[in-house]
């Protein structure tokens, strides 16, 4: 399997794991991820998006050279800002945190039996919200990891 389909199937399998995740998307681009999220719905929150890894090479010689994946998920909800006030907003990153921090623990917990995370780079991991992407409100989460060619 392709480190593509991989990655396609691990955002699945991350809904697939999540009831609050109703929807996830894999995009490349600023200007797909702007098209996607203007055409989210409220009644699909929440979602998950996965940016598709960029990958750079690491290793002194072809022996031990692996591929460094950087990516980044989002948990978002869409929200109507006319219809919120501030302690509604506060209420959605509340909502999108627990979820965020719910797939950041499902990637630890993998990092320890999927190969393809088993080199975790757990020094890398951030969280940062997101406020009005696209209408959208939540957290991303970015992180790194080895993987062999």
């Amino acid at each position: 399997m392709g480190k593509v389909e991989w990655f396609k199937n691990y955002v699945q399998s991350l809904d697939d794991t999540f009831e609050e995740i109703n929807r996830n998307r894999i995009v490349v681009v600023k200007s797909q991820l702007t098209k996607f999220l203007n055409s989210h719905k409220k009644n699909q929150n929440l979602l998950l998006l996965g940016i598709l890894p960029d990958f750079s090479g690491k290793g002194n010689d072809a022996d031990s050279f692996k591929l460094v994946n950087i990516t980044q998920f989002y948990i978002l909800k869409k929200t109507t800002y006319s219809e919120v006030d501030h302690d509604e907003l506060m209420e959605i990153y509340e909502e999108t945190y627990i979820v965020i921090e719910k797939v950041l623990k499902k990637i630890l917990e993998d990092s320890l039996s999927y190969s393809e995370l088993r080199f975790l780079n757990t020094n890398s991991i951030k969280l940062e919200p997101v406020f009005d992407m696209d209408g959208c409100n939540g957290w991303k989460l970015m992180l790194n990891f080895d993987m062999f060619v």
